[in-house]
């Protein structure tokens, strides 16, 4: 496990990177103006504030566009994204234009507008707005709401993902097989990749995941080759029919290498295919290095032949 040292806050890029491990679901406040207008952005900082009386909270910029209309609204509501609203995500993130064009929605009953097809609503009357810092933090009491089951949008670091598919995809290997639990290292534009006594390239795997500070799993083999890494997201899942296993194929970040194991560091540009021995394999790190290039990346359900990839877009959220 990673040993923290501290850091002083004099990167701000560097804070954003930290406060983007926390995974969010990702919503869309909207408000009408004095002229009678829809308003509204996008927004993954919102949180439940009380529940007697019911209360919430969102955090608008001050450079946003829509800012002055926010800072002085009388209602507003919340709508949480389902899962395939990536695109409604977008249209809200963009400052200019008619976005409510684009889009199915209705007033609600405070005059705020709904999205259709959200998995839950919050319509609002704004009850207090504090100043802090670059934002505004906009507290609403909640007067009327409505929810689905349906799964919602993620998003964490820097990248819409979906709760409902990774479960999913974990739960579709089957149990009968033995399990191959690997992943996918970078390191400053490299793959760490282990070769073996004969020759051959592969990422790292193990039977299991474990956790971070256990010996075993694969958390451990990545210690034990002096791995600090971040698993942040299911990559692959897939059926290897040749091989009677299961492969679930994690994407990381390595934030510390030891000195033998940047030894084991192949650039992303020069990777030697021909010491590979496992198509599936290198049909999985040749789709990463074609997703890296374009940065969009995506998961991978099916066998060691086919399946499909669902994408997970690279947008900013403010």
């Amino acid at each position: 496990m990673k040993e923290f040292s501290g850091r002083v806050v004099d990167d701000v890029q560097e804070f954003r990177n930290a406060l983007a491990t926390f995974a969010t679901g990702v919503t869309v406040v909207t408000t009408r103006d004095d002229g009678g207008s829809p308003q509204g952005f996008t927004a993954n900082s919102f949180t439940s504030v009380s529940l007697n009386p019911p209360l919430i909270l969102v955090c608008i910029a001050r450079s946003a566009n829509c800012f002055p209309i926010f800072s002085t609204c009388k209602q507003f509501a919340v709508n949480i994204l389902h899962e395939e609203q990536r695109v409604v995500s977008d249209i809200f993130s963009t400052g200019t234009g008619d976005r409510f064009s684009a889009i199915d929605w209705q007033w609600s009953a405070l005059q705020n507008p709904l999205l259709h097809g959200v998995v839950s609503w919050l319509d609002c009357r704004a009850v207090k707005s504090i100043d802090a810092g670059d934002h505004m933090i906009l507290i609403g009491e909640v007067e009327h709401f409505d929810y689905t089951p349906e799964a919602p949008l993620g998003y964490c670091g820097g990248n819409y993902i979906s709760f409902d598919l990774a479960g999913k995809a974990l739960l579709s290997t089957s149990t009968g097989d033995p399990v191959e639990v690997g992943a996918i290292i970078e390191y400053e534009n490299c793959l760490f990749l282990q070769k073996s006594s004969a020759g051959v390239l592969r990422p790292p795997c193990a039977d299991r995941l474990g956790v971070p500070g256990d010996d075993d799993g694969l958390y451990g083999l990545l210690a034990s080759a002096g791995v600090t890494a971040t698993l942040s997201f299911v990559y692959s899942v897939y059926e290897d029919e040749t091989r009677h296993s299961q492969c679930i194929y994690y994407r990381g970040v390595a934030s510390h290498l030891s000195r033998s194991a940047k030894e084991h560091l192949l650039p992303i540009d020069a990777i030697p295919w021909v010491e590979f021995d496992d198509p599936a394999v290198i049909s999985m790190l040749q789709r990463y290095v074609r997703e890296k290039g374009n940065d969009a990346f995506g998961i991978y359900i099916g066998d060691e032949k086919q399946g499909r990839v669902e994408q997970l877009a690279n947008q900013p959220v403010q």
